[in-house]
């Protein structure tokens, strides 16, 4: 379980975490937005994160952990795919909401399978473990994202994380139908 928990990990972060830090402020350029939107869409994204962890933090996560991952990915993923159709900056800061709702209804889902299976004396061992996965999909997924983006757009390149992450959700869906959790 620990494999698979680790390996959607390093999936959702190389969909989910170049989508406003990376492809965000290239959208902002390919539309010809001002820098005064260039923020807007981070900011929707904080606002998305945090709303999704305040309705945790206070009514709990959903009892199924795998369908909590896939349903926040999935949401990840249509914000992702509203965000390569925006036409406004406010537009791209609804959608990147939605980006970040997606992506905390995830973490809090995950969080607790990866770290409530480890015993109390390697906690952190297993907190440095998905940082390190995390990390390193990043690390080989930017260069890949910028290159897309630079060949076809920004567009293209969020419309390939939104298929990225859509397919992750979908496999976490999958996992939670057949496992029942």
């Amino acid at each position: 379980m620990l494999r698979s928990a680790l390996a959607l990990a390093a999936v959702a972060a190389a969909g989910v975490l170049p989508v406003v830090a990376l492809l965000g402020p290239l959208l902002v350029r390919e539309r010809g937005w001002d820098a005064g939107a260039a923020g807007l869409p981070a900011a929707g994204q904080a606002v998305g994160m945090l709303a999704a962890a305040l309705v945790a933090a206070r009514r709990g996560t959903l009892a199924r952990p795998a369908l909590g991952a896939g349903l926040g990915l999935l949401a990840a993923a249509l914000g992702t795919a509203g965000l390569a159709a925006a036409g406004t900056p406010l537009a791209a800061a609804a959608a990147a909401a939605v980006v970040g709702a997606g992506s905390s209804g995830f973490a809090v889902h995950l969080g607790p399978v990866v770290l409530g299976g480890a015993p109390a004396t390697h906690l952190a061992r297993l907190q440095a473990l998905l940082t390190f996965v995390q990390s390193a999909a990043l690390a080989l997924a930017n260069p890949a994202w910028g290159a897309l983006a630079a060949g076809f757009g920004a567009t293209a390149a969020l419309l390939g994380c939104a298929l990225l992450t859509g397919a992750a959700g979908g496999a976490a869906l999958l996992t939670a139908v057949a496992r029942r959790c």
